[in-house]
């Protein structure tokens, strides 16, 4: 038995990996293709397919020589570790030098140097050897894994142990070494480029994973050479994956001519020079000094050692000494020299930074520094001067490490485009990283008397051109239009240099944005969004200020005026046209027309229009407005008829009429998200207007924007205090996110926010103006999960909004109708004869009735059913006919679009005839009696008499309910897989085998566990209508709960929430996940916890149980072996 796969041949036991999408493939292929096959690594080089695969043929005959030699017994394993580390060294064309290859090879040997029972040679003899097909690869990576782990168990340090998940990588390069063709390399670049595309999902077994790449990278080959019409090579496929994780990277550049500058004279400097005032690649603090020094104190670990790695860092010299992190390791936390040497030691072997590391240690951004100088050819050395230096460049870093490392190597792109790599083949070459850290800390600390105290006149001259760039100060105000404008002349025009730091902010921050406000308003005609009403009140204050003077200027120069001006006033408008221009405005658009619409537009007062008559307070506000406040952006989601964007309008309304004490229409935006809406309509974009026969294109600012920019004015008026703002997004996944919220999806953020923590500022592509979010503006988006699942939203969008489902709701229908509930309507259905109310409850009943066929039927589930709302407001007998016709019906139809049978097999059950005409495929002109008897019929009212439903005797509730078959089941398939991880060998050991109760919990007898920990699968129907998967701590001592909440990263990215433990609470639910089901009266929950049985959903909850002690148990054993244990 074999899985798919052409030569490959692979074994049956494999996880065969199937291409999903052919068209992506081919796409990425020809982004590659318009990029001229070029791609760029790491370092930011730019790099030719051509070249690169020339120059791998060159050195292939070499490398394969040694690998032969070793197989053949004419070379020692030591020898071919030593001869691959020297040809890599001095060729870099594999990435074989890395921690995958070079130095999982050396750990391997060093390992095994002292155990004489494993023949690790005779080993590698066999497994290096190309295996032919996949059962064999497949049966090498086992062999070979097994050496390994049994290596691992034997070394003390389990640091200095070579770790298995190198194994795939290792293999296949000696594979490829042989059958270049054949074999691709297990690199993580071209996993990580599959896995964005959506193509790569690891089992976690490598082995099993290797031969699934091998697979897929045939499948690929296999479309990409009908795509291009001839044979691709692998190196080919890999080099296309390297393109495509650095495609953002080969873009022309976005500095400033000051920027490029600077960099031309630091290619000179750094070209000429290896020590400098503030460069250095010679005797400064090198990542070579960095890896000694921390080698020593791993090695003898004391205070002495760590100062001597510690203190010599820019960030120790800020964020703490090695004197006060090593007492607090020993004093506070109680710990030994020994237990930070492998924290040391981690930092040194790891392949990834580990942000546990910092709260193992804290100074965060001290380790952020080590962990590149200890990495640097693969990662940045990141301290305040990197920071400082690549916010000159226009690159802010984020507070977390993976958003400035993004940023650095955003940067080094940039750079090594431009400069290429200045120190190579000079004597004091340094890797790239390095390199770009010492030109940062020239940016940095450069200072006024830095030129003339350098020795080096290349240096020297590099520090004048960045103290020129970075000369731009802070503006005073000004006492009246004429000190204005004669001081700015006289700046800018000084011998034809701008050194007119005053007219540089002013022309920045406030021509271009008053520039701003005449293209978007019409104010000739008195038209002026409410958000730019404070800049028009500031121009017609500073010309009211200034009248006089103005007046006597135009007497003493004699000039004239243009109608319907005065002479003070067309000078007016002629000197700020001046400074538009000298602002860099290509068109000044202040004129004699915008100068009168402000002095008639009667802009003393502004009085936008109430906010129309608050309703009342919608269902669930409370928890509406916590999730709002917290998250500043929320998103309402579920079925078609659900009631969202009718609780987003009452909700907005009621919350700012709660929060504002005069609130008005424009604190409340709606707008609806389409597929042709675009970034033009939300920001702001281009638009053609006739002028003077001519066309004239205004810059016209987007809802969000204008929203944003009335939000913003409050805000700096009243700080904290300013009044809410809301933008209400209908069927925002609708529109194509990415593209319509553009660069300011990360100003959603709130620690991005105006005067936030991290406050980001964006300059907007059409205006070049500066745009920020600020903190009091709120988004409200609603979703049909009809028309896209949660899942598909863009991924950027999920993170920075909270999804609140929008279920059928028939508890509305009761109280809309009287009924008071479920069995009232029932009964209405059965006895009334009232032909309204018979309707009423009928279609309410028949409505529950759909919809748990539609969660049961393949490719629709709950996001398709059908809301409440259809059936709220039928009054009469036509309106419940229209409502089945017009509304209901055809939604089905359109679920079922080409599938007209399937709505008789999975809604209807074979009936429904009198509503669907199942021959022709469409819906029936039916009448209100035809209504009755397809609504009783589909749900199981058999009428008696007139119209009659069997009633049902359901027996005396139990004081609670209990579920054994449910339980019973979910054990039996939890137990076999979490056995391993709890150490247990039968259920009885850490679990309850008696099912008559409510809930399963397991606790855990591995000695890594404390056993205050218990992991729970919970059905709750009558209580809370929900499926809970739930970890709890137990006892008076938090410290279980800190160390979960700590890593609490690592549930949250699961899907798992969790919370803050209770007042006084024994019990602490710390990790919890919950689903929504049927909420019902005591006495029903086993019948609905056994429907559940075998559902997609009863199935997830299960593996949500296996995940949560999954990730628990990698928490309490994976992490250093460290455990948290009780005072007990």
């Amino acid at each position: 038995m074999w899985c798919s796969g052409g030569f490959i041949r692979l074994p049956d036991s494999c996880e065969s990996m199937v291409l999903k999408d052919e068209g992506q493939i081919r796409d990425v292929w020809d982004a590659f293709a318009d990029a001229g096959f070029q791609y760029a690594s790491d370092s930011g080089e730019v790099f030719a397919l051509g070249t690169a695969n020339e120059e791998r043929r060159e050195r292939l005959p070499v490398r394969r020589r040694f690998l032969q030699e070793f197989l053949d017994g004419e070379m020692g394993a030591e020898d071919l570790r030593s001869e691959m580390a020297s040809e890599s060294g001095q060729h870099k064309l594999w990435g074989y030098s890395g921690t995958s290859g070079g130095m999982f090879f050396n750990m391997l040997l060093s390992a095994a140097e002292s155990e004489d029972d494993i023949d690790l040679q005779g080993v590698l003899r066999e497994v290096l050897v190309a295996p032919g097909d996949g059962e064999t690869a497949l049966e090498y990576s086992q062999q070979l894994e097994e050496v390994v782990e049994e290596l691992r168990a034997r070394v003390a340090n389990p640091q200095q142990a070579p770790q298995t998940g190198y194994i795939p990588y290792f293999l296949s390069y000696f594979w490829q070494l042989q059958e270049p063709d054949t074999y691709p390399i297990y690199y993580r670049s071209m996993r990580d480029a599959l896995r964005d595309i959506g193509e790569w999902t690891p089992s976690g077994d490598i082995a099993k994973d290797y031969v699934a790449f091998w697979e897929l990278n045939e499948e690929i080959r296999s479309v990409l050479d009908d795509h291009a019409e001839r044979e691709i090579h692998l190196w080919t496929i890999e080099r296309m994956f390297l393109f495509w994780n650095s495609r953002e990277d080969l873009t022309d550049t976005e500095l400033t001519d000051e920027q490029v500058e600077i960099l031309r004279q630091w290619v000179t400097a750094a070209g000429q020079v290896s020590q400098a005032r503030h460069f250095d690649f010679v005797d400064k603090y090198t990542p070579s000094d960095a890896r000694d020094r921390a080698a020593e104190f791993v090695s003898s670990p004391d205070r002495e050692t760590f100062e001597a790695l510690w203190d010599p860092m820019h960030s120790a010299q800020r964020a703490g000494s090695a004197d006060v992190i090593y007492q607090k390791w020993t004093d506070e936390y109680g710990r030994s020299a020994e237990e930070l040497a492998e924290v040391i030691g981690e930092m040194r072997a790891a392949e990834e930074y580990d942000e546990s590391w910092e709260q193992r240690l804290g100074a965060k951004r001290t380790i952020w520094e080590l962990f590149g100088l200890l990495h640097i050819e693969e990662f940045p050395i990141l301290n305040g001067s990197t920071e400082r230096g690549l916010g000159f460049f226009g690159y802010d870093c984020p507070r977390d490490y993976e958003g400035c490392v993004e940023q650095f190597n955003t940067f080094k792109s940039e750079y090594g485009q431009m400069v290429g790599r200045v120190t190579e083949g000079t004597a004091y070459e340094v890797p790239l990283n390095y390199e770009i850290d010492q030109l940062l800390n020239v940016i940095d600390k450069v200072g006024k008397g830095d030129p003339a105290e350098e020795s080096h006149s290349a240096a020297a001259e590099l520090y004048k051109t960045v103290l020129e760039a970075q000369s731009i100060g802070s503006a005073a105000e000004y006492d009246g239009i004429e000190e204005a404008v004669t001081d700015i002349r006289s700046r800018l025009s000084v011998d034809g240099v701008n050194e007119n730091w005053v007219g540089e902010i002013i022309l920045g921050s406030v021509v271009r944005e008053w520039t701003e406000v005449f293209r978007r308003n019409d104010l000739g005609e008195g038209d002026i969004a409410s958000g730019d009403v404070s800049t028009v009140r500031r121009i017609l204050e500073l010309y009211r200020n200034n009248e006089t003077r103005l007046e006597e200027q135009s007497e003493e120069l004699g000039s004239g005026w243009v109608p319907p001006l005065t002479r003070a006033q067309t000078l007016f408008v002629v000197l700020l046209r001046e400074l538009q221009s000298q602002a860099g405005v290509e068109s000044p658009n202040f004129d004699q027309v915008q100068m009168a619409g402000i002095l008639d537009g009667g802009f003393g007062e502004d009085t936008p229009e109430p906010l129309a008559a608050s309703p009342t307070r919608p269902a669930d506000a409370e928890r509406i407005e916590r999730q709002l406040k917290q998250a500043h952006q929320l998103v309402f989601h579920g079925p078609p008829g659900t009631g969202k964007t009718y609780t987003a309008q009452r909700f907005a309304r009621w919350w700012l009429s709660k929060e504002t004490e005069h609130p008005t229409e424009s604190q409340l935006e709606t707008v609806t998200f389409h597929p042709s809406f675009t970034y033009e309509d939300f920001i702001e974009g281009l638009t053609a207007e006739k002028s003077n026969g001519g066309v004239e294109y205004k810059i016209k600012s987007g809802v969000f924007k204008r929203i944003c920019d009335r939000a913003r004015s409050a805000y700096q008026d009243a700080g904290a205090d300013a009044k809410p703002y809301v933008l209400i997004i209908d069927e925002i996944n609708r529109g194509n996110l990415a593209q319509i919220f553009g660069e300011t999806i990360t100003l959603l953020e709130n620690d991005k926010r105006l005067g936030a923590e991290n406050e980001t500022v964006v300059t907007l592509p059409h205006s070049k103006t500066e745009f920020t979010v600020p903190p009091n503006i709120y988004v409200i988006g609603t979703m049909n999960t009809a028309d896209r699942s949660i899942a598909l939203v863009d991924a950027a969008l999920r993170r920075r909004f909270r999804f609140i489902a929008f279920p059928p709701d028939y508890e509305v229908l009761y109280d809309e109708y009287g009924f008071g509930g479920e069995k009232a309507a029932e009964t209405a259905a059965s006895s009334n004869q009232d032909l309204d109310t018979v309707l009423q409850a009928l279609s309410i009943k028949a409505l529950h009735t759909v919809n748990e066929a539609i969660l049961d039927a393949p490719d629709l589930g709950k996001g398709k059913q059908i809301g409440h709302s259809y059936l709220l407001g039928v009054s009469g007998p036509q309106e419940a006919v229209d409502a089945w016709k017009y509304d209901i019906l055809p939604l089905l139809d359109e679920y079922y679009f080409g599938q007209f049978e399937r709505i008789r097999q999975d809604i209807f059950h074979g009936a429904g005839t009198e509503l669907l005409d199942w021959e022709r495929e469409r819906i029936r002109d039916f009448d209100a009696f035809d209504l009755v008897e397809a609504l009783a019929t589909l749900t199981d009212v058999e009428p008696e008499g007139s119209l009659q439903i069997a009633s049902s005797s359901e027996g005396e509730s139990e004081s609670y309910s209990t579920y054994p078959g449910a339980l019973e089941a979910a054990q039996s398939e939890i137990f076999p897989r979490i056995k391993d991880m709890l150490h247990a060998d039968v259920v009885s050991e850490v679990s309850s085998t008696e099912y008559d109760r409510r809930a399963l919990e397991f606790t855990s007898q591995h000695p890594d566990h404390p056993e205050e920990i218990t992991y729970l699968f919970k059905p709750a129907p009558e209580r809370s209508g929900s499926l809970a998967v739930r970890l709890h701590t137990k006892g008076e001592d938090d410290q279980h709960f800190d160390f979960i909440t700590q890593n609490a990263g690592q549930f949250e990215e699961e899907g798992f929430d969790v919370r803050p433990p209770e007042d006084s609470a024994t019990t602490y639910r710390v990790v919890t996940k919950e689903y929504d089901i049927e909420d019902v009266d005591r006495g029903e929950g086993p019948r609905i916890v056994e429907e559940l049985r075998g559902s997609e959903l009863f199935q997830k909850a299960i593996d949500d149980v296996v995940d949560l002690v999954e990730i628990t148990h990698s928490l309490y054993t994976e992490t250093q072996g460290r455990k948290v244990e009780s005072d007990d």
